[in-house]
């Protein structure tokens, strides 16, 4: 197991002891003023805008320091997976294989389609499979009658004929059988979820950050909603408050940028170790040549 780094440690402890001193003395002395909604209506949502800016801004700003450090890092698990991937794409397009690619995704595609058509078939009779919808010369059989059969073997009801003979034609029409397709352009170029058991090959990461920064305008702009309404008593005074709730929105912002910059880590690392399995089934790479260490003349 890989040892965390103490910079990492060092933050996180940091950050919580900074969190937890800011809500104490927060909470020590506060006030619940809900009319100054009422009272200066431009200051306060002029307040809350501010502090969502502030939140955004330090939540993208940590974000992409912690995704640069990662893929700046030769020896960290993104850049680990990465490679393996990133030399099977440069050996295709050396060796002039994109169309043993498409070739290779086309028939991973149909076997997919065809276990996932198994799957849905299989949820209804047990027994039906995809190869069973066709006769020896590759065309449809009956439906009704197939259906029929099935329906009296398992004595299934009419709803579930009915769902049957539905499933039968989609599968023939190859309509509605839902599964993670490979897609060339994401093996090739760039861009994780799972679905119907197929780790996919996909991870936009610019998308994912598009999704998660619309959350974060809510988050941000319920809790400076919060932290506008709520002000100090008179002893503390309320600038020690701004100060403190922007330290605490910051902080908050920060430490969601390190979690939500693990996860797309993480979603990539699949990604990357999913498209270099896809590879690896069809391909064989020329062992590496060994790196040559220059030594230090004597």
């Amino acid at each position: 197991m890989r040892k965390v780094p103490s910079w990492l440690i060092a933050i996180f402890v940091s950050f919580a002891f900074a969190v937890l001193f800011g809500i104490g003395v927060v909470a020590s002395s506060l006030i619940f003023q809900p009319e100054r909604l009422t009272e200066d209506p431009f200051g306060f949502w002029l307040s809350v805008g501010l502090k969502t800016l502030t939140q955004l801004t330090s939540f993208n700003l940590a974000y992409f320091i912690y995704i640069v450090a990662q893929k700046g890092d030769g020896d960290s698990k993104l850049q680990r997976a990465f490679k393996p991937y990133a030399r099977f794409v440069s050996f295709v397009y050396a060796k002039c294989l994109q169309q043993r690619v498409r070739d290779q995704i086309k028939k991973v595609n149909r076997q997919r389609f065809i276990e996932t058509a198994n799957t849905i078939l299989e949820s209804i009779t047990e027994s039906l499979h995809y190869a069973d919808l066709f006769d020896t010369n590759g065309k449809p059989l009956n439906v009704k009658a197939l259906v029929k059969t099935k329906a009296s073997a398992y004595e299934l009801s009419h709803h579930q004929s009915r769902v049957l003979w539905k499933s039968i034609v989609n599968i023939i029409n190859g309509r509605k059988v839902n599964f993670e397709k490979v897609d060339y352009n994401t093996i090739m170029i760039g861009a994780e979820k799972v679905k119907n058991g197929y780790a996919t090959m996909e991870a936009s990461e610019g998308g994912m950050l598009v999704v998660k920064n619309l959350t974060m305008i809510v988050s941000a702009a319920v809790l400076a909603i919060i932290t506008s309404i709520f002000i100090l008593g008179a002893i503390n005074g309320d600038i020690l408050y701004e100060i403190l709730s922007s330290l605490f929105t910051i902080l908050v912002s920060v430490l969601s940028a390190i979690v939500y910059g693990a996860t797309v880590v993480t979603k990539l690392i699949r990604a990357y170790a999913s498209r270099r399995d896809f590879f690896n089934d069809f391909i064989e790479l020329p062992p590496e040549e060994p790196k040559q260490i220059d030594k230090a003349p004597s």
